[in-house]
């Protein structure tokens, strides 16, 4: 959760406790990225973990407010799952306010546990 550094881009690649790490904003660990990386096809992905400030018992979601993975994941017929990391006390008890392009979480992982959200039942987009 906050603080984090969202990705310029998403590279797809295996890591391995060789990799370099370098220190990024706010002093956050990161892998050094290869200038030859490529980023992933939508089509190769089965799931990305999303950092969140807040989540919904619908599957809403309230992240940084810069919309890089709504704009990456616009289209709904090959996007893998998404997956919200968060602590439980981040839910709200109140659905979030959505816009029509926000992409609802499929399921959120808290130190608490796991919840999948139906997808015919989540903010409607």
């Amino acid at each position: 959760t906050p603080p984090y550094e969202i990705p310029l881009r998403l590279v797809g690649s295996e890591m391995c406790i060789r990799d370099r790490i370098q220190q990024g904003r706010l002093k956050l660990r990161k892998p050094v990225l290869e200038a030859d990386a490529v980023p992933v096809a939508l089509h190769e992905l089965d799931a990305v973990l999303l950092p969140l400030v807040s989540f919904d018992g619908l599957g809403g979601r309230l992240g940084m407010g810069g919309g890089f993975y709504d704009r990456y994941f616009a289209d709904t017929e090959t996007r893998p799952w998404m997956i919200g990391v968060a602590y439980s006390v981040q839910e709200s008890l109140e659905p979030l306010p959505t816009q029509p392009w926000d992409i609802p979480l499929d399921a959120v992982v808290t130190e608490s546990g796991h919840r999948i959200f139906d997808r015919a039942t989540s903010h409607q987009h």
